[in-house]
């Protein structure tokens, strides 16, 4: 047995490459849908507001 092609050192090191930018990517889209849930939570809770004061005010 000769020493391993160099490809399928290169291929696992792609392969790594690969896993963290898709962890990286998870991670992000996970902030992101939390500050989106933020956003939006903050956003309803405005608008119910404004809609109590224009009924009501």
């Amino acid at each position: 047995m000769a020493t391993p092609a160099p490809e399928s050192n290169s291929n696992s090191f792609k392969l790594t490459i690969w896993r963290l930018l898709y962890f990286l990517t998870l991670l992000h889209l996970k902030s992101f849908k939390f500050y989106a849930y933020k956003r939006l939570l903050v956003l309803s809770r405005r608008t119910i507001e404004n809609f109590e004061l224009t009924e009501y005010g």
